[in-house]
């Protein structure tokens, strides 16, 4: 299960690439970002600049790397395989 006091601990150092496989699916997407704070701020309960509490669940809100215009969520307990650039 992914910590989420890495994606906390990245997010200070600004807005890094965080990488991860998704039902099955690569991804690669920028964490910490202004866009994805206002946009996830509007759906859930803030933890942090990338992460939101909805529903009794935690989900990464998160800016796209490939289309900067798309800001996704994905719930933290189907994520596999991660990596932050710089940590």
């Amino acid at each position: 299960m992914l910590k989420t006091d890495r994606i906390i601990k990245a997010e200070k150092r600004g807005a890094p690439i965080f990488s991860f496989q998704y039902n099955g699916k690569a991804r690669n997407v920028q964490i910490g970002t202004r866009e994805a704070q206002d946009h996830g701020a509007s759906w859930g309960t803030p933890i942090s600049k990338s992460l939101i509490s909805h529903n009794g669940n935690t989900y990464v809100v998160a800016r796209d790397n490939n289309d900067s215009k798309v800001i996704k969520r994905f719930r933290v307990d189907k994520i596999e395989d991660r990596s932050i650039q710089g940590i």
